[in-house]
């Protein structure tokens, strides 16, 4: 039982060193739009300190942690759908105007529940 709380805390111990090598040194090498991200950087302490040598062997190679490639037909996806979008929503809405019937039909009177005509 000692045995395993020595061994928890020496890998904590290392996790700790190494998540705070990454992010002053790594982070920003890996993920350039990462930089002055200092709330963000908070936020990946917990993961960096348990998965520590995950991220030391990825820090090694260079890898990115999300790949480039498949991010960039992800974008050149969502820019094909905002353009779409950008032109057939207002086409749409325009159709829908065009097309109602109150708009084609001739003026109607509204008139109150009690039958009398509105001022």
């Amino acid at each position: 039982m000692i045995f395993l709380l020595g061994l928890t805390k020496t890998y904590l111990a290392l996790g700790a060193i190494a998540a705070c090598a990454f992010l002053l040194i790594g982070l920003e090498r890996l993920e350039p739009s990462a930089r002055h991200s200092h709330a963000f950087r908070i936020l990946l302490v917990p993961g960096l300190v348990l998965l520590w040598p995950m991220v030391l062997w990825r820090w090694r190679k260079g890898e990115r942690p999300l790949l480039v490639a498949k991010l960039r037909a992800q974008h050149k996806a969502h820019v094909i759908i905002w353009l779409f979008l950008a032109i057939a929503v207002p086409l749409l809405f325009a159709a829908a105007l065009w097309h109602h019937p109150a708009i084609q039909g001739a003026p109607v009177q509204l008139s109150l529940p009690n039958g009398k005509v509105a001022p």
